[in-house]
């Protein structure tokens, strides 16, 4: 069941966001529709129909229930279904008990006498298609896989009554195909009735919509109200709407309005005046006040008492950038697409959410995109309690005409959602609402209806990387804006078309991974700097560029008129923590995860992966850095969309994120060490090269993004660089820009010995660092006249071995091609075997595949070349002319002393620089080409590190192989 144990310890986290002075309870943030409820958690009776959908018209029939289940809950967590023994699959998390069908439940309601002469609803908060029956009278069925099932009962009379509900989450039946609501990926296709699961009774005259519109500027907020009645003739009535402010120690409450009503149609729409006065809270990121509608309407001696959360908010755009409550505001964002393992379902309850939301906010993020799914409601109540800002998507994802149901025929040119490049098939004419348009129609209406009065709700997307008519999307996007009647910013997708963008035309912003077609040109175009090999020459600018920090997306700006924001930012893997398996406890098991950890086994590692996954973790936190930073640094810039914060189990096990699946800390870095570059105000500074030369000027050009609630006026910021000197300058720094503090320009010492040392920048606490190698100005290689330093290992070679020489053996790349892997300098980009079958697809050289180096930072060898036991920008030249050498034969345990980490689906040991002793002789080889680097100040630096120790007493291999092993594995066969 869903774990409800939160309470008070979680509000304790909720308080250092919301100010809330009672700390004893959540504050009642969800929508009320009634106060007359009764719930109906339990046990139901339960008939299973594996492989049967409902169908557009449901029958019945006669069903033999024949096991019970408790709700509510997913058939999984109640352990029923089909048992999954297959633990073969490694690309996602794997149920124990899987199930696609129809399930029927079935209870007895005993429905009160104090309920007569009043309207009686079903209200279903979260679960698949339905159908429902209320003795043995069916009452219809609803599709929506992101909102309330809400079933008029009509007047019930008191007593017993049977209720059937029946659920369907056959994917093949429904129009929106797959998506994160769907797909064994993250969320499971799970079948069951989740949430609040209760009936509820009002007036035969009632509220049936409610609509708040918050206006800032008129310091008022208006509520329109929709009225609907089961009776005949004008009937009148009521309706009070008291507010108050309800989590801040800054205690408002408007006047109560009261407004009478008279209506004798169907329905009516009256629209009551708020007056928020002088006293009026603001609701953003930074102080999200929040306002409690209490709504009574009266009528005929009976009541409907609801609830409404709403703030006082305007979120718009302000050319290229968001604005909230007129100031400029940076979306640090992140990808959700609904990870809860234990579960395999979002959480029902606003607790759960509210720590899930605070762990993000702890790391910066202040907005959340959520990839083909809408939340529930109770993801943006806690939104609204927390401060971020929400993006909701309909369940949508790809190639749209391959949902469509009713027209089997594809590429057809005008088809709603099909490709309008094939000019292939028959021409619809474009007034044709398919199956699948009318089902988005309807979705993202129910959405916004439902959810559209929550503060944090700011901004909706049709769905994930869409392709199709852009005007049937343009129409849906157009529908959404006039149905909401502009509540919010509109877009239709993220990341559409995306290997030929455009903007749709009356999108409020755009959120893309590329702002033209080049997928060259310098990365002119990006809004972000990791790629897959498939999607971007060489994986983009961190892996192809010698590293700087004056990487940013302004040209790929300069002709967009709204804002841009960089879609799933970042995807460095980490390695696995395979600690973690314990964790899984609910419903989804990590065999994947088991299955890697039994391959590293058999290769002879599994002892080292805890080094692998501190060293690759800590070098993806990096490369993350750099690129969240590339955003921020980009004036006018919209923001970014991380994928991800935390991992994603699926798409072959896409481990990357600082977090785990659990949204917890993996300890490879801290919070306050990610807020240095994901924050408010975030401290740059960009120079050149990481690298550098000692006597040389360094140069760097300081800023200030400013994007916290005030200007930074007449501030001090401190610089320093331990070893090189230290300053100052005194900052103003706009509200919304980014400011030029100073010019930090100063000379390097002179050195005999490489120094690694930062610039470490400070403002009023607000403080970041970036990593500098100062290495002595190069002289001509000195190579020890005791070392032979050889290309090939030849027949001369293995005589100065056998003779008891010292050997640095820099194999040609040529030669060890087919025992080797290319040289990676970024982290592999989301999942080595995703990505690896889209590029032979493509017919493009897949990635090495590699997650950064596993270094022994105190070896000798590297005593010229300083170093973490990770990588970092000083290690580009050598690992982007490198090819790392297969090691799988080398003797039992053994370990290189730079190591090149593989990736969990292939775990080869491979060897960047390593050692051994080999007949009467030593030999130390480098999978480096140190003559391609000896240009740089840093290849030389290592070249000659190397040098120096295999001529030094140091040289002393502890591992002996034999010739023939060595051959085997540095020349793939016999020495010439």
């Amino acid at each position: 069941m869903v774990n409800k144990v939160m309470g008070k310890v979680l509000f304790v986290l909720l308080l250092g966001f919301t100010a809330t002075a009672d700390a004893s309870e959540l504050p009642e943030v969800l929508s009320v529709n009634s106060r007359q409820t009764i719930p109906l958690d339990g046990n139901w009776e339960l008939k299973l129909q594996p492989g049967i959908a409902l169908g557009d018209a449901p029958i019945r029939g006669e069903l033999a229930f024949d096991d019970t289940v408790s709700l509510p809950g997913s058939l999984a967590e109640n352990g029923k279904g089909i048992r999954n023994t297959d633990r073969t699959v490694t690309t996602h998390l794997s149920r124990e008990f899987m199930f696609e069908g129809t399930a029927w439940y079935r209870r007895s309601i005993d429905f009160p006498s104090d309920w007569t002469g009043q309207r009686v609803v079903l209200r279903l908060e979260r679960t698949r298609k339905t159908a429902v029956w209320l003795e043995g009278r069916y009452l219809g069925s609803n599709p929506s896989l992101s909102t309330s099932h809400v079933y008029d009962l009509g007047e019930v009379s008191p007593g017993k009554h049977e209720l059937i509900v029946a659920v369907d989450n056959v994917k093949e039946g429904s129009p929106s195909g797959r998506s994160h609501m769907n797909v064994e990926d993250t969320q499971t296709n799970w079948n069951g009735l989740l949430g609040r699961l209760q009936l509820e009774a009002t007036p035969k005259v009632w509220l049936e919509r409610i609509r708040i519109f918050p206006d800032p500027e008129r310091k008022q907020a208006v509520v329109e109200l929709t009225l609907n009645k089961t009776l005949a003739g004008e009937q009148s009535g009521k309706i009070g709407i008291a507010c108050k402010s309800i989590n801040t120690r800054k205690k408002h409450v408007p006047a109560v309005v009261s407004v009478p009503f008279a209506f004798s149609g169907d329905t009516d729409v009256v629209k009551a005046v708020v007056k928020m006065g002088d006293g009026m809270l603001l609701w953003n990121e930074f102080d999200p006040a929040l306002y409690r509608a209490s709504i009574t309407l009266t009528f005929d001696g009976q009541k409907q008492e609801l609830g409404r959360t709403f703030g006082m908010r305007e979120f718009s755009q302000n050319g290229s950038q968001f604005v909230i409550n007129g100031k400029t505001t940076f979306l640090r964002g992140k990808h959700d697409a609904c990870v809860f393992p234990l579960t395999g379902y979002a959480p029902l309850d606003v607790a759960q959410w509210v720590r899930v939301l605070n762990v993000a906010k702890e790391y910066g993020i202040n907005h959340y995109r959520f990839h083909t799914w809408c939340p529930p409601e109770a993801a943006l109540a806690a939104a609204d309690l927390v401060g971020i800002y929400m993006q909701p998507e309909l369940p949508c994802w790809g190639v749209l005409y391959e949902q469509e149901r009713k027209v089997k025929i594809k590429d057809v040119n005008a088809l709603a959602f099909d490709s309008e490049k094939t000019k292939k098939g028959r021409k619809f004419g474009a007034s044709m609402v398919t199956e699948a348009e009318a089902f988005f129609h309807d979705e993202g209406a129910r959405i916004l209806d439902q959810y559209g009065d929550y503060a944090s709700f700011v901004m909706q997307g049709l769905g994930n990387e869409l392709k199709g008519n852009v005007n049937v999307m343009q129409r849906l996007v157009d529908g959404f804006r006039q149905a909401d009647d502009n509540r919010r910013l509109y877009t239709q997708g993220s990341n559409n078309n995306f290997r030929d963008p455009v903007k749709g035309a009356t999108d409020d912003y755009w959120t893309t991974v590329r702002t033209s077609t080049k997928t060259w040109e310098n990365y002119e175009n990006i809004t972000r700097t990791s790629f897959s090999r498939a999607d971007q020459f060489d994986g983009g600018p961190i892996n192809h560029f010698r590293p700087s920090t004056r990487v940013n997306f302004s040209k790929a700006l300069a002709d967009t008129e709204v804002p841009v924001i960089g879609h799933e930012t970042g995807q460095y893997c980490y390695y696995p923590d395979y600690n973690e398996i314990k964790k899984y406890t609910g419903v989804t098991k990590p065999w994947n995860l088991e299955a890697g950890r039994e391959l590293l086994e058999k290769q002879g590692m599994l002892e080292q992966w805890p080094d692998f996954f501190k060293a690759a973790g800590r070098w993806a936190s990096i490369l993350y850095c750099e690129d969240m930073e590339s955003g921020i640094r980009t004036p006018g810039f919209g923001g970014f969309q991380l994928l991800d914060l935390q991992d994603f189990p699926g798409q072959g096990t896409a481990l990357v994120g600082p977090l785990n699946a659990f949204m917890e800390s993996k300890g490879t870095i801290t919070p306050e060490r990610w807020r240095e570059f994901c924050a408010p105000v975030t401290l740059l500074a960009e120079f050149d090269r990481f690298t550098l030369t000692a006597g040389e000027n360094f140069t760097a050009d300081i800023k200030v993004a400013n994007y916290s609630a005030a200007d930074l006026n007449g501030k001090k910021l401190s610089w320093n660089i331990p070893g090189v000197g230290n300053g100052s300058f005194k900052v103003d720094a706009t509200q919304g820009r980014i400011a030029d503090a100073g010019q930090v320009t100063v000379q390097l010492p002179t050195l005999g010995k490489a120094l690694r040392t930062e610039l470490n920048l400070d403002l009023d606490g607000i403080v970041k660092s970036y990593p500098l190698w100062i290495y002595p100005a190069p002289k001509a290689l000195s190579i020890p006249p005791n070392v032979a330093v050889a290309r090939k290992l030849d027949a001369e070679v293995i005589q100065t071995l056998e003779k008891g020489g010292r050997v640095l053996l820099v194999p040609e790349h040529d030669d060890i091609e087919a025992n080797s892997v290319g040289g990676l300098f970024m982290s592999e980009f989301w999942s080595y075997t995703m990505f690896y079958q889209i590029a032979v697809r493509n017919g493009v050289e897949p990635s090495p595949g590699t997650l950064g180096l596993l270094i022994d930072e105190d070896h000798p060898a590297l005593a010229g070349f300083p170093t973490e036991f990770h990588s970092n920008w000083q290690w580009w030249a050598p690992v982007k002319n490198s090819r790392p050498i297969i090691l799988d034969d080398a003797p039992e345990g053994y370990r290189p002393l730079v190591q090149s980490i593989d990736n969990m689906w292939r775990s080869h040991k491979l060897g960047t620089l390593f050692e051994f002793r080999a007949e009467k002789g030593s030999v130390l080889v480098s999978a480096i080409d140190l003559p391609a680097i000896e240009n740089t100040v840093e290849g030389h630096a290592l070249f000659q590190s190397l040098l120096d120790y295999v001529g030094s007493d140091g040289f002393q291999p502890d591992t002996a192989i034999s010739v023939g092993n060595l051959e085997q594995l540095v020349a793939g066969g016999k020495a010439e």
